[in-house]
């Protein structure tokens, strides 16, 4: 309900006031493409064969919203293969703003959400075609990344295009699989000290989203390396965000460098979606139990085991505020919180 109510004919807004959209604050792809990948699984979860009034409707609901991001990423699209990222309350580009910073987050985001929707059987072809054409169009000009999130997410979503077998022009997924989990290692083996287990020298946001990937490229290429450096790096970041038996990810004030003390405020959402799809992704492949308690325990942050012992997803809205500060909760109801806990709590489903 509260992403519905986030999004209009152009888009899903990118903050809110409380539980009001705020308009002015414009609109992103990174937004627009999260809630495109929550609403393709959601969708993907009523399936086909139910035919009561009120899945008939939820569907209606749910391709409507489908249509609008798929729209959106269509709109941002650029001649040279990319995607901008910021959009001014009056729809337009914000030329500043995406010429001045690093869209390679927004620009994986895009390409995961296109091929997630194109792969999702259940829905309408028209839609699923759509998506393939656009994923089509951006795959011809090679999707390169450096930062080490965004060659994560174009790892995650090689590794569903081929376990979808959904092969496209030009683009040899194997072979780009490898490459870009190579790339990952080389970032470890770059930073990795025996008392820092990491791809980089510091933590920030969405940092499962690494160990995440190498996990589940090492089920689609069998890479021993690939299971080892996720494995050890989940590990180490487990033991940087579990404080006696409580989730307490890294906050965006400061993060974690190494060799200095962690910050824990505030916490985001997005932080904790990625360690639960992170441990989702360690139990899928070990089959440890270790791995799937702390992935329920990660998610019971939304629900109030975390530092403050305050419940941050509001049953009343469906929406989700931004952050857990270090005395009180931020009450915002933005696009982003809201979405981060939609895709966590469907992961848990799925198990």
């Amino acid at each position: 309900d509260h992403l519905i109510h986030l999004t209009d004919n152009f888009g899903i807004v990118q903050f809110a006031k409380l539980t009001h959209p705020d308009r002015r604050s414009g609109y992103t792809l990174d937004d627009n493409a999260r809630a495109l990948v929550a609403v393709a699984f959601c969708y993907s979860k009523f399936g086909a064969s139910r035919k009561n009034q009120l899945a008939i409707k939820q569907r209606r609901d749910l391709q409507k919203l489908i249509n609008t991001y798929l729209e959106f990423i269509s709109l941002v699209s650029r001649d040279d293969g990319k995607f901008h990222n910021y959009v001014k309350g009056d729809r337009t580009p914000d030329q500043v703003r995406n010429e001045s910073v690093n869209l390679e987050d927004s620009n994986s985001r895009a390409l995961r959400a296109l091929a997630v929707t194109a792969t999702t059987a259940s829905l309408p072809q028209t839609i699923r075609r759509k998506a393939r054409e656009l994923l089509q169009d951006r795959c011809r000009y090679g999707p390169r990344f450096e930062s080490p999130r965004a060659v994560a997410r174009w790892v995650k979503t090689l590794c569903l295009l081929i376990e979808k077998k959904f092969y496209l022009d030009g683009l040899d997924p194997e072979k780009a699989l490898r490459e870009n989990c190579d790339q990952l290692v080389k970032h470890y083996q770059n930073s990795a000290s025996p008392d820092w287990q990491w791809f980089e020298g510091y933590l920030t946001y969405a940092n499962g989203t690494m160990s995440e990937a190498l996990l589940i490229a090492y089920r689609i290429t069998g890479e021993e390396q690939y299971l080892e450096v996720g494995k050890v790096t989940l590990d180490f970041l487990i033991k940087q965000s579990f404080v006696n038996g409580i989730y307490v990810p890294v906050g965006q004030d400061g993060w974690h460098y190494k060799n200095r003390e962690k910050n824990n405020y505030d916490q985001q959402p997005e932080e904790v979606k990625a360690m639960v799809y992170a441990l989702k992704a360690c139990y899928s492949v070990t089959k440890d139990e270790y791995y799937d308690s702390l992935m329920h325990r990660a998610f019971y942050w939304f629900l109030g085991d975390n530092s403050l012992h305050q419940v941050v997803y509001d049953r009343t809205s469906g929406g989700c505020y931004d952050g857990v500060g270090k005395e009180t909760i931020n009450l915002n109801q933005g696009a982003e919180s809201t979405i981060s806990y939609l895709l966590a709590r469907l992961a848990l489903g799925s198990v």
